[in-house]
């Protein structure tokens, strides 16, 4: 046993090792999912335009169309105009970042946003509310991956 501590440097230098080759790998076969995406948007983007109300409609009317959704699905969604001025609004009014393009808009600071680009030029923003608490999904899939990897160096 005299080179135990040889053993523990080296054990949890492969522990490591695979840690970030199992996370990597993860990340790399999630690419897969922004042509998905590209189609919920795409198909999101058309069940909004017939849904909503011609340009032109008066601040009011279009609200009232919003809130049918909204009211109590916990999301918030703001239609905004072709320069990005806000036309209606239910719950807090969300604004675009500069330059943006269609579909997920990040970062996720209050919760998952998608904005969708109508044929008209006018953005339909939502944006759900992340539950409160310090539970995350993320945090206990990473503790798994390197519960695997401990297992694995052992």
């Amino acid at each position: 046993m005299p080179h135990l501590y040889l053993r523990l440097y080296i054990t949890i230098g492969i522990i490591l090792i695979l840690f970030t080759v199992i996370s990597s790998l993860a990340w790399w076969l999630g690419r897969g999912q922004e042509s998905r995406h590209e189609h919920l948007v795409d198909g999101l983007t058309r069940l909004a335009e017939r849904a909503l109300p011609a340009t032109g409609t008066p601040p009011h009317e279009t609200r009232s169309v919003l809130l049918q959704p909204a009211t109590g699905s916990g999301v918030d969604l703001t239609l905004l105009d072709a320069n990005t001025g806000l036309i209606a609004s239910t719950g807090l009014a969300i604004e675009l970042p500069e330059n943006p393009s269609p579909g997920w808009v990040r970062p996720f600071l209050k919760g998952p946003t998608l904005a969708l680009k109508l044929p008209d030029g006018r953005w339909l923003v939502g944006r759900h509310h992340l539950p409160r608490g310090p539970h995350s999904a993320h945090w206990l899939l990473s503790i798994v991956v390197l519960a695997i990897a401990v297992a694995i160096g052992a």
